[in-house]
């Protein structure tokens, strides 16, 4: 009986320990904020600007760019970093880029790159950061276009197209 009760307080005081490690490392890994905040600023396009809009943020601006090259007109007004998805992930970069009072706007080729470099950030908590809307004429690609290089049939006078006798 006497091994039951010391057996008894080491599995308890186990069992709280086991309890705080898993406190504590759940604490570590949580999205800091809402995520649904950042689901709406994607959905509604609020994390997105055009490249005209750039001087509109308001204080420094600088530019973070993800594994893609930036225009020259973005390179030559605003002062740019070359990074990659791994570097964004870095604690101390994030924390970097977060003390700071520079809006970032993150350019790349990919869509779907850019938007993942978005997420990391906002993730460790870096707000102020932008993905530049490069459209490429990508809203175009679905779009009706009508061929311009087609002209109308010469219709005659009878109502009949050239070298149509209007017999069927």
């Amino acid at each position: 009986m006497r091994n039951m009760k010391k057996l008894g307080g080491v599995l308890v005081l186990a069992g709280v320990v086991l309890v705080l490690m898993v406190v504590k490392t759940l604490k570590d890994h949580r999205w800091p904020g809402d995520p649904g905040e950042a689901a709406r600023a994607l959905a509604l396009r609020t994390a997105y600007v055009q490249p005209s809009d750039l001087s509109s943020l308001g204080g420094e601006t600088g530019i973070l760019k993800l594994e893609a090259p930036a225009p020259d007109s973005l390179t030559a007004s605003y002062p740019v970093q070359e990074v990659t998805l791994a570097t964004l992930t870095d604690g101390a970069f994030a924390g970097t880029l977060a003390s700071g009072e520079r809006k970032w706007v993150i350019v790349a080729d990919d869509p779907a790159t850019a938007v993942t470099g978005w997420v990391v950030l906002h993730q460790q908590g870096v707000r102020g950061v932008f993905i530049l809307e490069r459209s490429g004429g990508e809203p175009l690609k679905y779009q009706f276009q009508p061929d311009t290089t087609i002209r109308p049939e010469p219709v005659t006078h009878d109502g009949n197209q050239e070298g149509d006798s209007g017999d069927d």
